[in-house]
């Protein structure tokens, strides 16, 4: 999902403290971004992970800040989402 800050007058995009969080589906970003997101989660041997990108408003080009070894998949927004989604993941590893 997107984070998005409430307000101008910081940088803080999380969710508790205030920023607006919004489905985004994957087929809509670059596929360098995928590209990179799944490279940043590899270097750091995580098969799950929250890997945080910015994107310069002006260039439109992508950087990859932090890759969270502990995504919220029981707190935060869009539960039922990021759980069914979670199911189909280890749903498709018991089942190859």
């Amino acid at each position: 999902f997107k984070r998005t800050r409430a307000d101008e007058s910081t940088h803080l995009n999380n969710t508790s403290q205030g920023a607006l969080a919004s489905l985004t589906d994957l087929a809509s970003y670059d596929a360098a971004v995928l590209h990179d997101s799944v490279k940043a989660a590899q270097l750091v041997s995580r098969e799950i992970a929250g890997v945080d990108v910015l994107f310069d408003k002006n260039t439109g080009e992508h950087y990859i800040l932090e890759v969270n070894a502990s995504p919220q998949l029981a707190t935060g927004a869009f539960l039922d989402e990021k759980r069914k989604i979670l199911d189909e993941y280890f749903t498709s590893i018991l089942e190859a």
